[in-house]
């Protein structure tokens, strides 16, 4: 074993408190388990683009206990330096969803921020993602952590950091933590208060459901088109699952509220459940885990399916088509729908702001652009993440409190299931998203229409896209260097061609250049370095490679377009997808080959 790694680990045993982590490594130290040893400990777990997640186990490359303290114990160190009493007394909010250990890890994150005089907010039971956003706006605290580890699989927990407009964390403030947690070195230097005792001196308080019904009412408010859902609201059969996570309570409660009368839940995975029973992942991007949804959906004759993922805030969609059939809508075609509704609304009552705003990331399907064009609506790309197009709603807003010139926000989404159709919250929301389709649905049922149609009559009108990934699963210390290796052999030696087009353009979002075949730089990227290349084809096809901020995978993002009508929509479509799998195809024999 690596000198450094093995003195690292005797150093972490010497200091760590928590003795069933202690015996943890001690058992594979028995067993000679190198490999899972110096996985565990060959570095100290990082914030991606969506902070901290990690298996949960002992270790410094693990979530735990101690992790979770030291690294409270750095947000707290750096909070006191940027704002001190006055930050202090503003305090944090905590929420976190049903992720096995979260009663564990929320009274430790409370226990050390009140140990250091911090005032500590908290949901004391599951409450979805996007609500912590709110709270933590409405509440005016400095800052906020979920507890989540999103759709992946059981076995992972999270720690989401959050600033005080109610976005992620972005540079600087990413960094700074970072660096701060850093200086933690062992847990001796955690400061902490009993958790029932600073419930009883008030430094720990609950979060009051007056907050939820807060939030309902703004979603009330801000119903596009009030009438749709008065006369067909009631009518619309949905079928919803949490996938045993934390929106369950909070998306029935705002079923009711706006007038969705016909709303049932599936019941085998509506109560919060870490271990996920009844599926193999909790991912609404994936079929598999919205089979019980379907089943039920087809028995009932529903009109609708929606899914959250544990921590509600991705949104998955099923629709049924023309023929009757149900087909599931991805993260490029629901915010696509979503885009064209909101321009399209606001522009038949004449409130379409002549500088307004589309957010998407740089791997979500152009069409959003296309349709933002017909609007005249400037589009704007970020890097992979909600947070960063949390920043740039920040970066409107400061801009127009300065009277500045600057845009007003519309809507923001990314391909993976991700949408905010109103800024009163700062990160993806599952829940206010799902209240804007089920609105949607109910403005095609006017016309005897559905999800799927709607979707159809913007391929006619704006093009045809489709869009697919390749996601591959690199675990552990090997992982990162396979993934590097990967993404170093793209950079370094780039393919020329796929399916019989070439590439014409590459933008290497690493180095902020956009260059030619030849390698002759024709331009520059303006967005902070990170480890993404994009392939541009002369068909209009874009092949994008990066490695996942969130999960110990890279992920390979294939878009392809051609214009349509509706006599040939059908053919055209089947088209587009051979096409995709022919890319796929190619693509996975030259990363096979690296």
């Amino acid at each position: 074993m690596n000198p450094t790694i093995k003195a690292t680990i005797e150093t972490w045993l010497s200091q760590c408190p928590f003795d069933h982590l202690k015996q943890e490594i001690i058992d594979l130290q028995n067993d000679n388990n190198e490999k899972e040893l110096v996985d565990r400990f060959y570095k100290e777990i990082e914030f991606g683009t969506g902070g901290m997640r990690a298996v949960m186990a002992a270790g410094l490359n693990r979530i735990n206990e101690e992790v979770v303290g030291k690294t409270t114990q750095g947000l707290a160190n750096y909070i006191l330096s940027q704002g001190g009493d006055e930050y202090a007394k503003r305090g944090l909010a905590i929420a976190h969803d049903s992720r096995l250990n979260h009663k564990i890890y929320l009274q430790e994150i409370a226990s050390v921020l009140a140990g250091n005089n911090i005032k500590v907010y908290f949901f004391d039971r599951v409450r979805p993602t996007p609500l912590l956003s709110y709270a933590l706006r409405k509440l005016k605290a400095v800052s906020g952590i979920v507890i989540t580890a999103s759709h992946n699989t059981s076995e992972y927990n999270g720690y989401k950091v959050y600033w005080d407009d109610g976005g992620q964390i972005v540079p600087p403030h990413d960094k700074n933590i970072i660096d701060e947690v850093r200086k933690v070195k062992s847990y001796n230097d955690v400061k902490r208060m009993d958790f029932l005792e600073g419930i009883e001196n008030g430094l720990i308080q609950t979060i009051s459901d007056d907050i939820v019904e807060s939030y309902y009412n703004e979603l009330e408010d801000l119903i596009i088109n009030k009438d749709v859902i008065r006369k067909h609201g009631d009518q619309l059969k949905i079928i919803y699952t949490p996938l045993h996570g934390a929106s369950g309570e909070t998306v029935m409660g705002m079923f009711k509220k706006l007038g969705f009368s016909q709303a049932q839940e599936v019941k085998s995975q509506f109560q919060p459940d870490g271990s996920f029973p009844t599926v193999a992942s909790p991912n609404p991007e994936e079929r598999s885990a919205l089979k019980l949804a379907l089943e039920q959906a087809q028995k009932e004759d529903a009109d609708l399916l929606f899914a959250n993922d544990p921590d509600g805030d991705r949104m998955a969609v099923g629709a049924k088509n023309s023929n009757g059939e149900w087909e599931l809508l991805n993260g490029n075609q629901v915010g696509s729908i979503m885009a064209w509704y909101i321009l399209d609304q606001l522009k038949q009552q004449n409130k379409l702001p002549s500088n307004g705003a589309l957010i998407k990331t740089i791997v979500t399907t152009e069409l959003q652009s296309e349709i933002a064009k017909k609007y005249q609506v400037t589009i704007f790309n970020t890097l992979t993440g909600f947070k960063f197009i949390g920043a740039l709603i920040r970066k409107f807003e400061l801009e127009a409190e300065q009277n500045k010139d600057t845009y007003q926000y519309i809507f923001g989404g990314e391909e993976s299931y991700g949408y905010l159709p109103h800024p009163i919250v700062r990160d993806k929301d599952g829940v206010m998203a799902l209240g804007l389709a089920a609105e949607i649905a109910a403005y095609a049922k006017e016309t005897n229409k559905t999800l799927v149609d709607l979707l159809n009559d913007i391929y006619c009108e704006f093009g045809l896209f489709q869009e697919d990934l390749i996601s591959i699963t690199l675990k552990g210390k090997d992982g990162i260097e396979k993934m590097n290796e990967i993404m170093n052999a793209l950079r370094n030696s780039p393919p020329l061609a796929f399916d019989n087009a070439n590439v014409i353009e590459i933008k290497d979002y690493q180095e902020s250049v956009v260059k030619n075949i030849e390698g002759k730089t024709t331009g520059t990227i303006d967005l902070a370095k990170s480890n993404v290349l994009e392939f541009n084809l002369e068909d209009s096809t874009r092949i994008t490679a990066r490695p996942s901020g969130t999960e110990p995978k890279i992920k390979f993002y294939f878009s392809v377009r051609s214009k349509t009508s509706p006599e040939s929509l059908s053919e055209d479509i089947q088209t587009l997808k051979d096409k995709l799998v022919r890319l796929k195809s190619e693509f996975e024999k030259t990363v096979e080959s690296i």
